[in-house]
């Protein structure tokens, strides 16, 4: 149909089928069924034609400026959109974990920002993302394994589970030699943790531990806190707890029964139409975490 209204009111401006032609690079015989099939559509006449002349009936001169402010709004439509996906500008809505955000990306961000003054950035900070790609998010990071997913991902990097604790409680309460030996410990655990359990590893065999302990919170942050505090051990990405460790303020424990890294993973709904703004906002992310 655009394309119907298109040749219609390039033969309205131009008065002449075959200079219309011309221009649209068509045979006559097709601008003359476009402009059939128009008529068809609307059941009436829109052109009146002799040998020597034509010009809009008054339902034609009707139809050309309707068509006239659909086909130049559909020309600005294709230019905005070329724009979205060529210059970094406009809204960028992402999904990020909480933890990795706070102690990893956040501090990070404002380069980012810098660079590319355009983008407007929303952020929603969390876990279990996927279900925002069904929101108008353009990205969101995802940790560890992919459920079934119709999206798009691209790995940018790797994590793992550390347990540790601080040099004062691992005194006076000693240091976990195996994983079974973690039920004589305080174990601060996150609510995501299905049935309280962590998981090791001897070898090729899985341990998992029944984790107990006197505090459970939804957020790695405030676990990495309390065990600074000497509350208890912790279980926690290595992201999160990355700075205590290199500080000494936490003590990793049971490293040679930590689990292999897992994978972090840029989701996004297109593949083929990625724009500029989420490819750079994913570049990011792998210069940061990869």
């Amino acid at each position: 149909m655009l394309g119907n209204l298109n040749t219609f009111c390039t033969v309205v401006e131009l008065g002449n089928l075959k200079r219309a032609a011309e221009k649209l690079q068509l045979s006559i015989s097709v601008v003359s069924r476009r402009i059939s099939s128009l008529e068809a559509y609307y059941n009436t006449k829109l052109l009146n034609r002799t040998t020597r002349m034509l010009s809009t009936t008054e339902a034609g001169e009707a139809l050309y400026k309707y068509a006239k402010s659909i086909t130049e709004t559909f020309e600005e439509s294709k230019s905005d959109i070329k724009k979205c996906t060529s210059i970094a500008s406009g809204t960028l809505k992402v999904g990020l974990p909480t933890g990795i955000n706070y102690t990893t990306i956040m501090n990070k961000l404002p380069a980012f920002l810098a660079q590319n003054p355009g983008i407007n950035l929303h952020v929603f900070n969390g876990n279990y993302l996927l279900h925002l790609l069904n929101q108008g998010y353009n990205m969101v990071l995802n940790c560890g394994p992919l459920p079934n997913t119709d999206f798009y991902y691209r790995k940018i990097g790797e994590w793992q589970k550390v347990t540790c604790a601080s040099p004062k409680y691992l005194a006076k309460h000693g240091a976990p030699k195996t994983p079974s030996t973690l039920t004589n410990h305080n174990c601060l655990t996150h609510y995501y943790e299905q049935e309280h359990i962590w998981n090791f590893k001897d070898g090729s065999k899985k341990i998992p531990v029944f984790a107990q302990g006197n505090v459970r919170i939804n957020s790695s942050i405030n676990l990495t806190q309390l065990a600074t505090h000497d509350v208890g051990i912790v279980y926690l990405p290595h992201f999160v707890v990355a700075n205590e460790i290199n500080t000494g303020t936490l003590v990793p424990v049971l490293t040679k029964f930590q689990l292999d890294p897992l994978d972090l993973y840029a989701v996004y709904p297109s593949k083929k139409y990625l724009c500029k703004k989420t490819e750079l906002f994913i570049e990011f992310l792998t210069d940061v975490l990869g």
